[in-house]
């Protein structure tokens, strides 16, 4: 091999090296983070109906986001399965009975998926009107969604008020980074 063929082997073979590289890095680099149709599709399939459920206080609407067996972790307790969508069914009757129709809001801080399940944190923002005005209520969730018969749902829902003592207040939601969905 003369020294001109073993320059051009050279370079040739650190050029596919250097291709090799950057594909199983990005392969790499795309296993560790959601896609863009994911997100896309979770948001369809679940959060906006979610807001939606809330604005026209649609108990169904909103059961129909959650698996049968949901977990649901609040400040007000803990509820599973069939009691939760009872429950739910109730508070949204009476909801829509008073004329309650809250706007939401959300703030992604973390979304993750692999193959059928999911894990998100972010926070959220209530905002209604009453007689004396425009109220919000706000808090940090967690939700495990899974993918079921090719549609996400909620299978846990834990959220809070406070973190680490510090109440979340409009102040706290807008000083966070994350993606907003309305």
């Amino acid at each position: 091999m003369t020294m001109k063929n073993y320059q051009s082997f050279l370079k040739v073979a650190g050029s596919l090296s250097l291709i090799l590289l950057v594909n199983c890095t990005n392969a790499w680099a795309q296993r560790m983070k959601t896609s863009p149709e994911v997100i896309k599709e979770i948001d369809e399939q679940v959060w906006k109906p979610f807001i939606k459920a809330y604005a026209i206080q649609d108990g169904a609407l909103y059961n129909s986001v959650h698996t049968e067996d949901a977990l649901r972790v609040s400040p007000g307790g803990i509820k599973v399965g069939k009691e939760f969508r009872e429950r739910n069914l109730k508070n949204f009757a009476a909801g829509k009975k008073r004329g309650f129709a809250p706007v939401f809001e959300f703030k992604f801080i973390s979304r993750q998926a692999k193959e059928d399940i999911a894990y998100e944190v972010g926070l959220y923002k209530g905002t209604f009107k009453t007689e004396q005005g425009i109220r919000h209520w706000y808090g940090q969730f967690h939700v495990v969604l899974k993918k079921i018969n090719g549609r996400w749902k909620i299978a846990q829902d834990q959220d809070m008020n406070d973190l680490g003592g510090q109440r979340i207040d409009e102040a706290y939601y807008q000083k966070t980074k994350g993606v907003v969905l309305k």
